[in-house]
């Protein structure tokens, strides 16, 4: 593997090590109804999803963007 495929197989090990950790923070959020907590965790995990795993597309990147723009 080149530096390239190393650095892209990091960001998508953390990806997918921070995730989970995400995951299992939103399982607490959600059982506390700390909605506003839930929203911190979806957008972190959109980021990462975006940054370390380049995995996602313009209408997501729109609606993250939009979700970030309503009143918390």
């Amino acid at each position: 593997m080149g530096p390239r495929d190393d650095a892209q197989l990091a960001q998508a090990r953390r990806h997918v090590v921070t995730e989970n950790l995400r995951t299992q923070a939103t399982a607490e959020a959600l059982a506390a109804n700390d909605l506003a907590e839930l929203g911190r965790l979806m957008a972190e995990a959109h980021q990462s999803y975006s940054r370390d795993f380049e995995g996602s597309c313009a209408e997501a990147d729109a609606m993250e963007e939009l979700a970030r723009q309503l009143p918390g």
